[in-house]
C-alpha cells in the first residue's frame, strides 16, 4: 500500500486540478455570455442605424452583406483577446480578478 501511495496522490492531484479548472470554466460562462450578448446588441443597433442611413443610397445587397460580415469580424476580433485570456488563465486568484475586471470594464451587471 505504501508503494501505491505516490500514484494515488498523483491521481488525486490531477483530478482536483481538473475539477478546479471545470469550476473556473463554469463560473466564466455567464460572464462570457453576457459580454457576447452586449456586443451583439450594440452591433445590431449600429447596423440598423447604418442600414437606415444607407437605404436611399445606391448600395446593393451584396455590399450591405459585406458590411455586416465586416462588423461581425471586428466585434469578434475585439472580444477574442479578453475572452481567450479568461479561458486560458489557470491561476485561481487571477481568474477571479479577470472576471471582475471584465464585469467592471464592460458594465456587465449581475
Amino acid at each position: 500500500r505504501e508503494q501505491e501511495w505516490p500514484k494515488a496522490k498523483k491521481i488525486i492531484e490531477e483530478e482536483t486540478d481538473k475539477f478546479m479548472n471545470d469550476l473556473r470554466y463554469r463560473s466564466t460562462g455567464p460572464v462570457i455570455q453576457r459580454l457576447r450578448e452586449q456586443a451583439e446588441s450594440i452591433k445590431q443597433a449600429e447596423l440598423s442605424r447604418l442600414m437606415g442611413r444607407l437605404q436611399n443610397k445606391a448600395i446593393d445587397d451584396a455590399a450591405k452583406e459585406e458590411i455586416k460580415i465586416t462588423i461581425d469580424r471586428v466585434v469578434n476580433k475585439l472580444l477574442h483577446p479578453p475572452l481567450q485570456s479568461l479561458r486560458e488563465n489557470e491561476h485561481p486568484e487571477q481568474h477571479a480578478t479577470l472576471i471582475d475586471a471584465l464585469k467592471r470594464l464592460f458594465h456587465l451587471n449581475e
